[in-house]
């Protein structure tokens, strides 16, 4: 599946800048040089570029990336995009995950928006790669389908903390409520059962 999402993707990169061709600069990795778990050990992963390698270019590749059937594309810094595919057994496969659009988000400033009223330019709480929270501008929408129904999961804690998302959207669980996010493990929203702690964020 990853070898045909490229296909499809180079494709699409010539089609949307004559004469501009996707980089791949990272592939399956036989040196170790990511870490344990990554999906570039089981050839599901790849990190892309436009050749020209300029980067405003990147946020579009992003969605581009997405039309042509990676499960998850991370614009992971300025330097690069992450694209990957599930396993091909994997539900998530055929059944992706989503917010509903009136769902909240945080931005700068303290206040905060639903995510149908987000423009591009919004900076909305986020994490760093170092797990920091931080703010970081929409660049773009890569899903985004105001004419569509689908059914949404509500998960509510003790202490009244409330999350509505597709049965396929990843959260973070466990067992027993740790103040190490570490311990925390992504599941689809679906395998919550009453009695599991999920990882929040407070201020």
């Amino acid at each position: 599946r990853c070898k045909d999402c490229l296909n499809r993707l180079a494709i699409a990169v010539m089609n949307q800048w004559p004469g501009v061709h996707l980089r791949v600069t990272e592939a399956w990795d036989e040196d170790g040089h990511h870490p344990p778990g990554s999906l570039h050990y089981e050839g599901r992963a790849v990190d892309i570029t436009t050749d020209d390698r300029k980067t405003e270019k990147y946020g579009l590749l992003a969605q581009l990336a997405v039309e042509a059937g990676f499960d998850w594309v991370h614009y992971k810094s300025k330097y690069h995009i992450h694209c990957s595919v599930k396993a091909d057994h994997s539900v998530a496969v055929e059944k992706g995950g989503c917010f509903p659009g009136w769902a909240r988000v945080a931005v700068a400033g303290g206040q905060q928006k639903s995510l149908s009223s987000l423009v591009p330019g919004d900076r909305v709480m986020a994490l760093s790669g170092t797990g920091q929270v931080v703010f970081s501008p929409v660049l773009l929408f890569l899903h985004r389908d105001q004419d569509s129904w689908s059914t949404f999961l509500s998960l509510e804690t003790e202490d009244g903390h409330k999350l509505s998302v597709t049965p396929h959207h990843l959260v973070f669980l466990a067992p027993h409520c740790r103040l190490n996010s570490s311990e925390y493990q992504a599941q689809f929203a679906s395998k919550a059962k009453a009695g599991d702690c999920v990882l929040v964020y407070t201020a």
